[in-house]
């Protein structure tokens, strides 16, 4: 069934219906003609072309597959029912008649297609055309592959910068923990000071107490006729009075003492100026991949240990996400861990052999 301005999209539609604005789906293709044809519409082309071959659908691979993409190239960008017929030399740019009459009116230099393409045939420009075409494309893939290579260099930046910020994390814990430690020494101090004093000061009251109960029992087994005894008692009594008295006036100084912490109000107020642990920035690395680049200084150290029995032979370097250098000595046989000062930052040995 043919349907005219239709808006379903064939493969190869037949080229005499798309000649009467009709789509309708080829069902038979001739290779002399490179020309899809319906049913209908091939009847009338046996006839005229009694020579040329038509393949079918059950031949479908003897199509012409870049048919349907050649037919493509000739309609206009912005009005696909549209053929491309014109060419505007102001704008360097192919228009169909709607582009013309909407975008081009104005324009002094207006040809036809098919004058232009006589022209370029005659001086080869197509050839031309698909040599800087295969150029552009070794170029493209070439940034392509610049640009797989700078999004896997980003992906690990990432992961590093990741990993520094956990250990950025980790060595704030570390400085937490030894100022939560301080301040746990400090607040143990405080409190066996006071508890020491109160301890003291309980010893003095019980001792006073004990004192005065044993004055007290000794007292009722004294005789109204014993003076001398009566007096001694009398005094000694007074006197334990006395400094138990003295003793309780002195103790409401230490006697309501408590313990509390007090924060440190200028950290929390840091810790909740920041943003963050470090700022994420973007750093631009100049030069291009497979540049050479130049070493302007060196500076030399010295990572001999005593167990080394021949002269360094460094064959690998790792940097650590801490800044810490990972390099394995070749002679030695050994993995040795750099500070960030390239010293010896492991004492101990790891040792490998090669298989």
């Amino acid at each position: 069934m043919a349907e005219k301005d239709s808006d379903l999209i064939y493969e190869i539609c037949c080229g005499f219906c798309e000649d009467y604005t009709i789509k309708r789906e080829a069902t038979f293709y001739c290779k002399q003609c490179s020309e899809g044809f319906c049913h209908e519409c091939v009847k009338y082309h046996n006839i005229l072309f009694k020579t040329h071959s038509t393949y079918g659908r059950e031949d479908k691979k003897k199509w012409s597959v870049a048919k349907a993409k050649l037919e493509a190239l000739m309609l206009c960008e912005q009005h696909p029912d549209h053929r491309i017929e014109l060419f505007c030399e102001d704008h360097s740019k192919l228009c169909c008649h709607l582009c013309h009459s909407h975008n081009h009116r104005q324009c002094s230099k207006i040809n036809l297609i098919g004058v232009k393409a006589k022209a370029m045939h005659q001086k080869g420009d197509l050839r031309k055309c698909s040599a800087t075409i295969e150029l552009e494309q070794i170029t493209i893939e070439h940034e392509i592959d610049v640009i797989n290579k700078r999004l896997q260099r980003l992906r690990t930046t990432r992961e590093k910068a990741h990993a520094d910020i956990k250990l950025a994390r980790y060595q704030l814990n570390d400085i937490l923990d030894t100022l939560e430690r301080n301040s746990v020494q400090s607040l143990n101090t405080v409190y066996e000071t006071l508890q020491k004093s109160l301890h003291s000061h309980l010893s003095i009251c019980l001792k006073a107490k004990d004192d005065l109960q044993l004055i007290k029992h000794s007292i009722k087994d004294i005789d109204d006729e014993k003076y001398l005894l009566s007096f001694v008692s009398i005094a000694k009594s007074m006197e334990l009075v006395s400094k138990a008295q003295v003793m309780l006036k002195e103790m409401p100084e230490q006697k309501h003492s408590v313990v509390e912490f007090r924060s440190n109000k200028a950290i929390e107020q840091m810790l909740f100026c920041l943003s963050g642990l470090g700022d994420a920035i973007e750093m631009k690395q100049e030069g291009k991949a497979g540049e050479i680049l130049k070493c302007n200084n060196k500076t030399m150290y010295d990572v001999h240990i005593t167990r080394d029995v021949n002269y360094c032979d460094i064959s690998g370097i790792c940097e650590l996400s801490s800044g810490y250098m990972l390099i394995s000595d070749y002679s030695n046989c050994r993995v040795k861990l750099l500070d960030i000062e390239f010293k010896i930052a492991f004492k101990g040995i790891i040792q490998f052999t090669f298989i």
